[in-house]
């Protein structure tokens, strides 16, 4: 049974492995795989279904289908919720450059590498992601990136913006203002 409050921020690796209810009887329809994020603006676009269609194309549900989204699955409409990855242009797009951005490296733009994509948070009302989480093999240590510091997705790899960079920009400005303050005005 869908527990009866509404959630906002989900953890994707929550949410994989959960189930997909049609709203006209409850019952459960499908079983979420994956999480498809646009790679160029962070999207989330659709749920991977855990199944194929009898030509053997994966199946997913648009988020345009999905009522609602709870602890232990989403709700949608009805079985046609479930199209072919194919049907949404985008979705194609997506799974044709093999985007998928668990277990993807993620490296500051200055080449540091910071760990593999472990997990990410998506906002289930506006779409997109908010977080990602990164972890270095052999290691319990974890870093919570904000996702607005995602410079690309490439397949197998995230480059987000290094922070000391851009420290190290504010720190050139606070001077450049300093000297500009000091000098004299000549008229």
């Amino acid at each position: 049974m869908l527990c009866p409050y509404k959630i906002m921020l989900v953890h994707a690796k929550n949410t994989i492995g959960k189930r997909v209810v049609e709203m006209a009887g409850l019952a459960k329809i499908a079983v979420i795989k994956n999480i498809i994020v646009d790679p160029d603006n962070g999207n989330v676009l659709a749920l991977s279904l855990g199944k194929k269609n009898t030509f053997g194309k994966e199946q997913v549900v648009s988020l345009k289908d999905i009522t609602e989204f709870y602890s232990d699955g989403v709700l949608v409409r009805d079985h046609d919720s479930i199209v072919d990855a194919d049907e949404i242009i985008k979705v194609k797009n997506v799974l044709d450059k093999k985007t998928n951005l668990f277990g993807s490296k993620v490296s500051t733009q200055n080449g540091d590498y910071l760990g593999f994509l472990e997990d990410f948070i998506f906002d289930t009302d506006m779409m997109f992601l908010a977080t990602i989480t990164t972890r270095k093999k052999f290691s319990s240590e974890k870093r919570i990136i904000n996702a607005d510091r995602i410079m690309t997705i490439l397949p197998g790899r995230i480059i987000i913006r290094d922070i000391i960079e851009k420290a190290r920009i504010k720190e050139k400005w606070e001077k450049a203002e300093k000297i500009a303050k000091l000098s004299p005005v000549v008229e």
